[in-house]
């Protein structure tokens, strides 16, 4: 049988302040505002119409089969923490071998001046209980209750008292990744 997963995400209804994202709706090509990073082979980054059924576009972000991860992203300054986060989401993951796991998730990045990464929020749907992620100091997942398209919504002032391992008062940064992985273990 073969293994695969799949995650369709859309930010068409972000909200940073005063709209901090740049083509956070996806209207105009991926290259308006993102950037990709991909590791392992096949994957799939592409923007459209037709996932979500209305006329809006929204991106997919896709890593099936192997090891490995793609990513669509991108980083924005931000003037406080006390700004909202929403997006609008259909998250999935699927693997159908022990030890193996999958995940798709929208993750907010915490950043420093330096763009060091100093804690993470997860929007995701994982597999099973071989993925890894986890909560932690520096970890909040906030698990998808299904794979439909469903909205998600914070202020970043309050998700931060989340993450324990986080001081507020060096962020001042955000990374917004489109984010699925895989691993497959070997034998």
């Amino acid at each position: 049988m073969k293994k695969y997963l799949i995650v369709m995400v859309t930010l068409v209804s972000i909200v940073l302040a005063d709209n901090l994202l740049t083509n956070g709706d996806f209207e105009q090509e991926l290259d308006v505002g993102w950037q990709q990073t991909t590791l392992g082979i096949p994957f799939i980054i592409d923007r459209a119409t037709y996932y979500d059924g209305d006329q809006n576009y929204e991106a997919l972000v896709l890593k099936s089969s192997s090891n490995g991860f793609a990513s669509l992203h991108q980083l924005v300054a931000l003037p406080s923490t006390d700004i909202n986060f929403s997006c609008n989401a259909k998250l999935h993951a699927y693997d159908n071998t022990t030890g193996d796991w999958a995940g798709a998730a929208v993750i907010v990045s915490y950043m420093n001046a330096s763009n060091t990464i100093l804690g993470e929020t997860r929007i995701c749907y994982f597999s099973d209980a071989d993925c890894p992620w986890t909560d932690s100091p520096t970890l909040h997942l906030i698990i998808a209750a299904d794979d439909n398209w469903n909205n998600y919504s914070f202020n970043i002032t309050d998700e931060l008292t989340n993450l324990s391992g986080v001081n507020p008062l060096e962020v001042s940064k955000l990374q917004i990744a489109l984010f699925d992985t895989s691993k497959w273990c070997s034998g």
